[in-house]
């Protein structure tokens, strides 16, 4: 009989052991759940916080209301914003000028999580691509290739042309907002011209390759060239970051390197080439800027110089160029492609000898936007809108004096809601590329 109790007792223990720790199990498991709810919940709330605190940023830029930003030298302006009355979600609203458009980063706070948005603001480009052309020009456009869509014109046309033709004698274009351009170039200038501003200052050449990385700054100003390069192409040489490199000397970026988010200013030429990408880039010169050799590039490229792109490059996702040279011209040759906006822009008038214009050669594919107050050659094709005064060609007979000659394909773009930079004044803002980090 004791042994029966014996067993008895045992069994009852473990039964009570077993339903404890089911019950334990069953506790970890409610608090556990618990917490996963309060973690999913502060997680979207603070991404709701990341999109509050974005339209606030839009809502300050449109000029309809004001946050309390703090400015650094650089230009960056931040502030936090308190959401709600109980001042646990918050954002952290950052703007930046990039090129010529305006970039903002959202960090929504709740709780102890953070989710990140950004957005970028540009121009609306429904103003600007109702037709295929526009020629200022008051005498005969020659068409030697082909348009598809209509042309208006202060002048008349001739050739092939899938449209209408569009007769306005008083065709303007949109105004370019030259104190833009030249505030930007001016700021650059200021960081070639005064090494004491940036965060550190190199004397020899700064070589970033395979066994030497980028120094952890945010404004480095080389007083010599600079190369960025890797020939391994099993394992490209990956930088990111939010940096500057200034130089008055040339700049080189080659071979199998990926860069996001870094800026280069340069004096002297910058080259990228081999088969490196440089996205999220801002790139000025003050005389020549050159892409070839299947280089990807995304971003800005400002010059008071000459830009080349050749040799299958990509520029792509909304890039622009920028140049306001009155003597040296925009190429694009060599099977290259380019997505975005091209603007040359030299104020031109009576007294005034400007000789750049954009070259577009017949192998070169183009979607978006060219233009220019001076002139284009276009022999090559654009899917998207052309502004130009006048067109240069081969003089057709028996008018062997007139150059507007178009001799390349121009097709109108369906997709009409394309963003451009902020270059053009008077024009509706429009946010883009709203994205989650």
């Amino acid at each position: 009989m004791r042994l029966r109790d014996g067993y008895t007792l045992i069994v009852a223990i473990m039964i009570v052991f077993i339903v404890m720790f089911l019950v334990a199990s069953w506790i970890t498991y409610i608090q556990n759940r618990s917490r996963r709810i309060i973690y999913l919940e502060d997680k979207m709330q603070a991404f709701y916080n990341a999109e509050s605190g974005l339209a606030k940023a839009i809502w300050h830029l449109s000029g309809k209301g004001n946050l309390n930003f703090a400015s650094e030298r650089s230009g960056i302006r931040t502030c936090v914003d308190t959401l709600f009355d109980n001042k646990k979600g918050t954002a952290e609203i950052t703007i930046r000028d990039r090129g010529f458009f305006t970039e903002i980063v959202s960090k929504g706070k709740e709780g102890k999580y953070t989710e990140t948005v950004k957005a970028l603001v540009g121009s609306s480009s429904k103003e600007m691509f109702s037709n295929a052309c526009y020629i200022l020009s008051p005498g005969v456009l020659h068409i030697k290739g082909h348009v598809e869509g209509n042309i208006e014109t202060r002048g008349t046309v001739i050739g092939n042309i899938n449209g209408e033709v569009i007769q306005n004698p008083s065709l303007l274009f949109p105004a370019i907002g030259y104190n833009s351009v030249s505030s930007r170039m001016a700021q650059y200038r200021n960081l070639i011209e005064n090494p004491a501003q940036a965060d550190t200052e190199i004397f020899s050449p700064l070589i970033i390759d395979e066994e030497n990385d980028l120094p952890n700054k945010s404004l480095i100003y080389v007083n010599d060239v600079v190369l960025i390069e890797s020939d391994d192409y099993l394992n490209p040489l990956i930088i990111e970051g939010n940096s500057v490199i200034v130089s008055p000397d040339e700049i080189q970026i080659s071979g199998n390197a990926k860069l996001r988010g870094i800026d280069f200013i340069s004096y002297g030429r910058i080259l990228v080439a081999g088969d490196c990408s440089v996205k999220d880039a801002i790139l000025y010169s003050e005389n020549e800027i050159e892409i070839r050799e299947n280089a990807q590039f995304e971003g800005t490229i400002l010059t008071k110089g000459s830009i080349k792109l050749c040799e299958n490059a990509t520029l792509s996702n909304n890039s622009v160029l920028v140049s306001n040279s009155d003597r040296f011209i925009i190429k694009l040759s060599n099977r290259a492609n380019f997505n975005g906006t091209i603007v040359l822009c030299p104020k031109v008038g009576l007294g005034k000898t400007v000789t750049s214009y954009i070259l577009i050669e017949e192998d070169v594919k183009i979607k978006g936007l060219i233009f220019s107050t001076t002139g284009i050659r276009l022999k090559g094709t654009l899917t998207g809108t052309v502004y130009a005064p006048t067109f240069i060609g081969e003089p057709v007979p028996p008018d062997s004096q007139n150059m507007n000659v178009l001799e390349g394909e121009i097709v109108i773009m369906k997709e009409k809601d394309y963003i451009l930079p902020q270059i053009f004044t008077g024009m509706t803002k429009k946010v883009f590329s709203w994205e989650k980090e």
